[in-house]
């Protein structure tokens, strides 16, 4: 069989072609296969054992959370020019963020035993309440003592 510059060429290009169609199937297979070495043991453990699967996936988010907080924390830290003062700066907002947050969820605990123990008619007396507390709580600013 005889080749001639045409065909050769014409074969290289499909060849070409066939190669990056081939590349992009085994991206994807292998894709596919990562996600499902990834989410079958995922499926069965959210399926047979759900009360731990949700306390994993709320631990695992609140670590990914405090991960990139912490990061953010550092990075800023460093280029600070006063590395203590700053973290001294950052711990101290972030108690008085705590405290809200603590603040908001007792308010919270609060309105949800109102309900559970005085009925749908007293909570909903108490809701508006809690809700303006919780706005109190969230919204007016701390007073700093002079000098801090």
């Amino acid at each position: 069989m005889v080749r001639s510059g045409v065909v050769a060429q014409i074969a290289s290009g499909y060849l070409g072609v066939l190669r990056v169609a081939a590349f992009l199937v085994a991206i994807v297979a292998g894709a596919a296969a990562a996600g499902a070495l990834i989410a079958l043991p995922l499926w069965l453990f959210a399926t047979h054992a759900t009360v731990v699967y949700n306390w994993f996936v709320v631990v695992g988010l609140a670590g990914g959370v405090t991960a990139a907080v912490v990061g953010r924390v550092l990075r800023r830290a460093r280029r600070a020019p006063s590395t203590a003062g700053h973290l001294r700066r950052t711990a101290a907002r972030a108690a008085r963020g705590a405290a809200r947050a603590l603040a908001v969820a007792v308010l919270a605990v609060v309105a949800l035993l109102v309900f559970a123990r005085g009925g749908t008619a007293a909570g909903l007396a108490a809701a508006p309440i809690v809700a303006v507390l919780a706005g109190a709580v969230l919204f007016i600013p701390f007073r700093r003592r002079p000098g801090s």
